[in-house]
């Protein structure tokens, strides 16, 4: 194994003579391989990220943004870019996630709006990053038609389908590139913040950080493609966000609570339909099936957005079609939110 090969040369300089064991870890959508490396009482965590799919030198560079920026992110200790390995401080196993209930989740969704801000306010003319743009926009989009509506439904597109479908995208898109750019992670949810040991949020897997919608990291959080919160709730989350972000310079203070609401939820409506798209592709191209329970979530999302734009009604009633033929298929188990 190339990777324990290049650990045993690493860490020896750091532990000569000790031996190591390589425990593996659960691993996530992309092709990445996670290992705990246990040197006595002495932890690190080795990833394997093949260089032909992954993005491991935009990793060492955001990595090293937002560290400067005051993010908590896990410790570069050393790379290997032409094979693609990584060792890594051990921030432990406490994803977010399992953690987050109705008593617990105002506590750990203020520290991570606390670090949401912290990442907004880099200038993002000295970041470096790609823009998120009307192409790319479009792109992910495509990913619903193809993988689910095609793929997952075996259901095949009218002319006037694929024209409806359009026309939402270019009235979608044109919602949230009139919001400003900033510094972005593209999946701050509760599966890539970490509670570490002094209870404190540390943020992962942010090598797909780009300058995209500033609604953006915040929908992805408030309207977790993992776990749901009540409306109201979110909507008292949104306008809470609203204030710092105007009062610390990242919208401008002329940003009212209703204007920005309207960009959350388009913003919402682009993210989480890519994302139906892009569940059913890690299933039928990647062999990854666990993502089918996540569609329920996501589409529940969508048909409530819809409902509550009236200038998306045709698209909505096209939507609500699809559910229905998604309802009958085995793998749609739409059970209740327990966070309801």
């Amino acid at each position: 194994m190339a990777l324990r090969a290049w650990l045993e040369s690493t860490l020896g300089q750091r532990h000569p003579g000790e031996a190591f064991q390589l425990q593996t870890l659960s691993g996530d959508a992309s092709f990445r391989q996670y290992f705990r490396v246990q040197l006595g009482k002495t932890s690190y965590i080795a990833v394997n990220a093949p260089p032909e799919t992954e993005k491991n030198a935009e990793f060492l560079a955001v990595q090293s943004l937002f560290a400067r920026a005051g993010l908590r992110v896990p410790e570069i200790l050393a790379h290997n870019l032409v094979d693609g390995f990584f060792l890594q401080s051990d921030l432990g196993d406490a994803l977010l996630l399992p953690e987050l209930n109705k008593g617990s989740v105002n506590h750990w969704y203020n520290k991570a709006l606390d670090s949401l801000l912290k990442l907004q306010q880099i200038p993002p003319n000295k970041a470096k990053l790609p823009c998120y743009s009307t192409e790319q926009m479009r792109q992910d989009l495509e990913r619903f038609p193809e993988w689910f509506v095609t793929g997952l439904l075996k259901r095949q597109l009218s002319a006037a389908e694929t024209g409806l479908f359009n026309d939402f995208c270019e009235q979608l898109i044109a919602l949230c590139q009139a919001q400003p750019r900033v510094v972005t992670h593209y999946d701050f949810q509760s599966r890539n913040l970490m509670i570490c040991a002094d209870q404190e949020l540390a943020v992962i897997d942010f090598q797909d950080a780009m300058l995209a919608p500033v609604s953006y990291d915040l929908v992805s959080l408030l309207r977790d493609c993992y776990i749901k919160w009540p409306p109201r709730q979110v909507q008292a989350w949104v306008e809470s966000y609203t204030s710092q972000a105007r009062n610390c310079g990242v919208i401008a203070a002329d940003i009212d609570d209703q204007c920005f609401m309207g960009w959350f939820d388009a913003m919402g409506l682009q993210r989480h339909v890519r994302v139906i798209g892009t569940f059913a592709r890690l299933h039928l191209r990647d062999n990854k099936p666990g993502y089918l329970k996540d569609i329920p979530l996501v589409c529940e999302y969508v048909s409530e957005v819809l409902g509550q734009h009236p200038e998306f009604a045709e698209f909505g009633a096209w939507f609500e079609q699809l559910m229905a033929t998604a309802a009958s298929q085995a793998w749609y188990q739409n059970e209740p939110t327990a966070n309801d």
